[in-house]
């Protein structure tokens, strides 16, 4: 028996194991998912169409339900790309991991809707400096304060991929579809200009989505090479955990979350910034940098960085010392690349006070 449901903006449809009677087609009432979701595991459901064939009749042991249902010319159609796109092979992995990634930066606002999702691309000739042999997939996210760029070798027919962006909402239904799937399991992602889908080999099932009508921003440039900038490298738990612990005291009731970091030595002290409504609060984490190195001050926005546990298990933070340039997030070791996908990422900076230390 396949199944197949949509909202108009996405669309799953999966095959169950069934005995078949009579073989037709239905369009149900949604309720069907909760009846079929409450009843015990590995019992067993019976469906069939009351005499008029304007109810659908469930039943599961003593539960019965009947259910208003349409002919399945009634429901909607499944949705058909328009324009040239590309079908890709991946494992069920890797594109977990390249949606995973950037995932946290997926902008919320509405005014620059083509924030709203992660950024599909193929690039054919990347700059020096990203790991990789040849070309490669790219999956990027911004929400113009902060960026995460994820990419791997590009699979076969990626070249014909048209710039895609998948939108926020359809990105958890993915990943969690791909959750349930082993990491080495194949999968087929097939993309036109209008539709994104994503099928499970093993299993046929698929899941659609249109995508968002608009133009990813170019932000390479953004990207300023690491040489000779002064850096930290930090265990990105205790950094998150840390800063974390501090945003119930640094965040304002205008929703301001700045975090005061200074590192020196090999400590990382962050704290609270003055505020009316701030309190003063502090935390220190150990870090690795040049004995050398110059005292380093910056203000991050505390959420950004609470938000940094899907990056890599140790970061490496560099910055110019400018406040207009953003600070980069890099792996240590820089070849941190779980299934195949390498990222980096970058934060603004939020200019604080001097002397800002509770």
């Amino acid at each position: 028996m396949t199944v197949t449901a949509t909202d108009l903006d996405q669309w799953a449809r999966a095959a169950i194991p069934a005995a078949v009677e009579h073989a037709g087609a239905v369009a149900v009432d949604g309720r069907l998912v909760a009846f079929a979701r409450d009843a015990p595991a590995g019992a067993r459901i019976t469906l069939a169409p009351d005499r008029g064939g304007t109810r659908l009749v469930a039943r599961s042991g003593r539960r019965r339900a009947e259910l208003p249902c349409l002919s399945a010319a009634a429901a909607p159609a499944w949705p058909r790309g328009t324009g040239e796109g590309a079908t890709l092979a991946l494992g069920a992995g890797t594109l977990r991991a390249l949606l995973d990634v950037p995932r946290p930066a997926i902008s919320t606002e509405e005014v620059r809707h083509y924030l709203n999702g992660i950024h599909l691309w193929h690039d054919p000739d990347p700059p020096a400096g990203l790991d990789g042999d040849g070309p490669l997939l790219v999956a990027a996210a911004t929400d113009g304060h902060r960026l995460v760029e994820a990419w791997t070798p590009a699979p076969a027919g990626a070249e014909a991929l048209p710039p895609t962006i998948l939108p926020r909402h359809t990105v958890p239904v993915w990943l969690k579809a791909l959750a349930a799937t082993a990491p080495a399991a194949p999968v087929t992602l097939t993309v036109t200009p209008s539709i994104a889908s994503l099928t499970i080999d093993a299993t046929g099932d698929t899941l659609a989505s249109r995508t968002i009508d608009g133009r990813f921003p170019g932000y390479r440039r953004l990207f300023p090479d690491a040489t000779g900038l002064p850096s930290w490298t930090v265990d990105t738990a205790a950094w998150t955990a840390a800063v974390g612990g501090l945003l119930p005291y640094g965040t304002t009731a205008e929703g301001g979350s700045t975090i005061l970091h200074e590192a020196e030595g090999g400590t990382l002290t962050v704290s609270t910034c003055p505020a009316t409504d701030a309190v003063a609060a502090e935390d220190a984490v150990d870090i690795d940098r040049d004995a050398n190195g110059a005292p380093m001050r910056l203000g991050l926005n505390g959420r950004y960085v609470a938000a940094l546990g899907s990056l890599a298990p140790r970061l490496t933070l560099a910055q110019g010392g400018d406040d207009n340039t953003p600070a980069l997030l890099t792996p240590d070791p820089p070849d941190h690349a779980p299934r195949g996908v390498h990222r980096r990422g970058l934060i603004m900076l939020v200019r604080v006070q001097e002397g800002a230390r509770p």
